[in-house]
């Protein structure tokens, strides 16, 4: 990967268009909002970033 970016810096270009050039127009994604740093996963606790996470994921 570093090689391509070499030459992709090189001429000016974006990695994804010397290997081919784009393939699809988006890329679906999976965001996680259950880990937290906190030591108790009740669901009081994680419900708040859950609906952020969902409302962003719909905009």
């Amino acid at each position: 990967m570093a090689l391509w970016d070499i030459k992709g810096k090189a001429l000016n270009l974006p990695v994804w268009k010397l290997i081919g050039g784009k393939c699809r127009e988006g890329v679906p994604c999976y965001a996680n909002c259950w880990f937290s740093m906190q030591s108790s996963f009740a669901p009081w606790i994680i419900s708040s970033p859950t609906r952020r996470t969902l409302a962003a994921s719909q905009e």
